[in-house]
């Protein structure tokens, strides 16, 4: 049974900016956050770090706040499937048979950044990794976008880049050797929604770098789902 599910989108075009101060650019931002319960869309995927490379597609479903489950395929055949929770990370690779059951440590080693939960729930969606304090932010206002940049640079460069709809265009996370870097060249909207179409996500660490494309096919929200997920008892710890 379906609940307010719409399958329809259309693409949102970037328009010229404004005058605006940065308290409302940051109330802006959190009217336009994603407020919608369930997210599910199919995806292709684009994936390299410093030892492989791997292109694929899936299905992704996002319960929001509560939990992000996703299938991949690699050549029209099932490959992984990843459950996220606000407190563990759940994978488990069908090639290889091998899983890793635990916490957002996995994360920083793989990006060199430390994001949790909601921090990745907020890169799908396009809104601000993190909560921001208006007074801790230089504004300025361009023809095609607003830039906030945290005035605390010695603790973390934090640039952010918002489009007319005030939707995050890009976000870079910076500190010491460690950066990270969120672009979004496309929006679409589904009933009100704003979601990016395309996530480009970079991210350089002490272990290396990673590179990450994502394309949303066919998206959908508020459709009733089941998110299934159990680790094979004959997998082994990665």
């Amino acid at each position: 049974m379906l609940s307010n599910a719409c399958k329809s989108h259309k693409a949102i075009l970037n328009e010229s900016t404004s005058n605006i101060s940065a308290k409302k650019l940051s109330r802006k931002l959190k009217q336009n956050r994603f407020k919608a319960k369930r997210f599910e869309s199919r995806f292709t995927v684009d994936y390299q770090d410093d030892n492989k490379r791997f292109s694929g597609g899936g299905k992704i479903k996002v319960l929001k706040d509560s939990m992000i489950w996703g299938s991949i395929n690699f050549m029209g055949i099932p490959a992984a499937k990843f459950l996220l929770t606000p407190t563990k990370i759940q994978y488990y690779n069908k090639v290889e048979q091998v899983y890793y059951d635990g916490d957002y440590q996995s994360v920083y080693e793989l990006t060199g950044v430390e994001l949790n939960f909601q921090n990745i729930q907020n890169i799908l969606f396009a809104d601000v990794l993190m909560p921001i304090n208006p007074v801790d932010y230089d504004l300025s206002v361009n023809p095609k976008f607003y830039q906030l940049k945290s005035k605390h640079r010695d603790e973390m460069l934090q640039e952010i880049k918002i489009n007319s709809f005030f939707k995050i265009i890009s976000e870079l996370l910076q500190k010491n050797n460690q950066s990270l870097q969120v672009n979004y060249p496309k929006f679409i909207t589904i009933e009100n929604q704003i979601i990016p179409e395309f996530i480009r996500f970079n991210a350089q660490g002490e272990k290396g770098n990673l590179s990450l494309k994502i394309e949303f096919k066919n998206p959908v929200i508020n459709k009733n789902t089941r998110y299934p997920f159990k680790i094979p008892s004959n997998y082994s710890p990665m």
